[in-house]
């Protein structure tokens, strides 16, 4: 228990680790890097194994057609709420061309 925080990435159905995920992290740590670092590229790499899972594309050699199709999906899918308030009441939030 060092107090220390760590991120991993988990399949969303059997809750397995994705090991090269998990080893990116890692070495994201080793390196240095702040958790919120961590966090955030973990949260990213999910995003993306999600989106691979789903129509079924091989995540490590993606076509170029599939690195557009990310994209587009990136712009038309409305970003997490903020909070719990904020889903109630805000509009749909969305990521720009050049953010996607």
């Amino acid at each position: 228990m060092t107090g220390v925080e760590r991120w991993v990435v988990a399949d969303t159905c059997t809750y397995d680790l994705h090991a090269e995920a998990c080893v990116f992290s890692a070495g994201l740590r080793s390196k240095g890097r702040s958790s919120n670092t961590e966090r955030v590229y973990a949260g990213r790499l999910a995003l993306y194994l999600n989106y691979c899972t789903q129509r079924r594309i091989e995540w490590s050699r993606p076509s170029f057609m599939a690195l557009s199709g990310l994209q587009q999906w990136l712009v038309i899918t409305p970003l997490p709420a903020r909070s719990r308030r904020s889903a109630i009441t805000a509009a749909p939030r969305y990521r720009s061309q050049g953010m996607a």
